[in-house]
């Protein structure tokens, strides 16, 4: 997870694994998440941020039907 050359906008990335679909989960607080994205590209963008806030996400890989445990929480400054 890092800060975009776009103010407001982090770039989020997962490691690429055969057969699996992707999400990320954000949060304001670091407390309380929600789902921002899923499907089968291991990138995206997420914007619309505040600049001089934290922000915290969280991953999670998705093998067939079944979900795998959520990342440690990812926290950074937005630019």
């Amino acid at each position: 997870v890092r800060n975009s050359v776009i103010s407001g906008e982090m770039l989020l990335s997962q490691p690429t694994l055969d057969g699996c679909s992707y999400e990320w989960w954000y949060s304001s607080d670091g407390i309380n998440y929600v789902r921002i994205q899923s499907g089968t590209i291991n990138h995206t963008k997420f914007g619309g941020l505040i600049p001089g806030t934290k922000c915290w996400f969280k991953s999670q890989h998705i093998v067939g039907n079944d979900a795998q445990g959520l990342s440690d929480p990812i926290e950074r400054v937005v630019q």
